[in-house]
C-alpha cells in the first residue's frame, strides 16, 4: 500500500501522545534534542494520524512545548492509519534505521569530545570495540579487556596475523598456558 502524505502545520495543543508508545524517552536524550533543536530547527516534522495522535516526535513535542513554540509542521497521511498501520509505523519510525554507525570513520574524522556532546557517551565506544573484537577474534578464545588468552602455540600462530594488527592498533598481551 502507498500512502500519500501532507505536510501541515498544527498547533502544539491539538496533539495527543501516543498513550502506547513502547520508546522511553530519557532525559540525557531529550537534553541533546534540545540542543540541536535550538541549534538546527525542526530539521525532521513530527508524524501524526489524522486525528492528531502522534506516530512519531513525542520528544520534539516535549522540547517544543518547553521552548514556548506553539506550532510545528507534521506529516499527515491522506487517510486515517488503522491501529495495526500506526502501531506498525510508530516501530518503524524509531526502529528501522537503514544503517549503523562506522565507529573506525568517527575514530579517523571526528573529535569523540564532539561526538560525545552530540549525544554518544563512552560506553557506545566501549561497545564498538567489543563488537570488532568478536568479529576478528575467533569465539573460542576469551577476551579479557584487549587481552587474549590462547591455549596452545598451534593457535597463535593461526590467529598471528590477527594479533600483529591489534598490536598496531594499540598493544596485546600474549599469556601462553600449558595444559
Amino acid at each position: 500500500m502507498n500512502i500519500k502524505w501532507n505536510l501541515i502545520n498544527k498547533k502544539l495543543s491539538e496533539l495527543k501522545e501516543f498513550s502506547d508508545n513502547p520508546r522511553a524517552l530519557t532525559q540525557k536524550g531529550l537534553k541533546h534534542l534540545e540542543v540541536s533543536i535550538k541549534k538546527f530547527g525542526i530539521a525532521e516534522p513530527l508524524v501524526i494520524n489524522t486525528n492528531g495522535v502522534i506516530c512519531g516526535g513525542h520528544g520534539r513535542k516535549k522540547i517544543l512545548e518547553k521552548l514556548g513554540i506553539k506550532s510545528v509542521d507534521c506529516y499527515v497521511p491522506e487517510k486515517q492509519l488503522t491501529e495495526k498501520e500506526f502501531k506498525e509505523l510508530n516501530i518503524r519510525l524509531n526502529k528501522n534505521i537503514a544503517g549503523e554507525f562506522d565507529f573506525k570513520i568517527f575514530a579517523d574524522k571526528f573529535d569523540i569530545g564532539d561526538l560525545e556532546e552530540w549525544g554518544f557517551d563512552k560506553d557506545d565506544f566501549i561497545k564498538y570495540e567489543t563488537k570488532i573484537e568478536k568479529q576478528i577474534i575467533p569465539s573460542q578464545y576469551k577476551i579479557i579487556t584487549k587481552i587474549i588468552i590462547i591455549d596452545d602455540i598451534e593457535k597463535l600462530r593461526q590467529i598471528q596475523p590477527i594479533i600483529d594488527k591489534l598490536k598496531e592498533e594499540g598493544g596485546v598481551t600474549i599469556i601462553e598456558t600449558a595444559h
